[in-house]
């Protein structure tokens, strides 16, 4: 099946650009560890406090699940730097706060 993989998560707004910037380098790392993977950010439209961010995953065939795993690992690690990062620098980011990646898997209906 050619599964395709959606993640999304939160963050404050006025942090946005850089957590985006921080997410194309993180996508980057990991279409450069699996080149036929397709990589791409989609934003809600939002005009709030809080800007809702997915990250898109495709490839011909599907993304296998160990690319999955490699997404969830690296995404787990670069969150918890950006989040650190985010804090010390003055950043909108609470301490401790809870934000996470969500993680869904869409296949195509038969």
């Amino acid at each position: 099946m050619s599964r395709e993989l959606y993640l999304y998560w939160r963050v404050p707004a006025r942090d946005l650009e850089a957590a985006l910037q921080a997410a194309r380098a993180l996508q980057a790392q990991v279409c450069g560890s699996f080149p036929a993977l397709q990589a791409r950010l989609l934003q809600r439209p939002s005009s709030g406090e809080t800007a809702t961010v997915m990250e898109v995953y495709t490839a011909a065939g599907g993304v296998p699940v160990h690319c999955q795993q490699q997404i969830e690992t690296l995404g787990a690690k670069w969150l918890a730097q950006w989040l650190n990062s985010a804090s010390e620098t003055g950043g909108s980011v609470p301490a401790g706060a809870a934000y996470a990646r969500h993680v869904e898997v869409f296949e195509p209906v038969p």
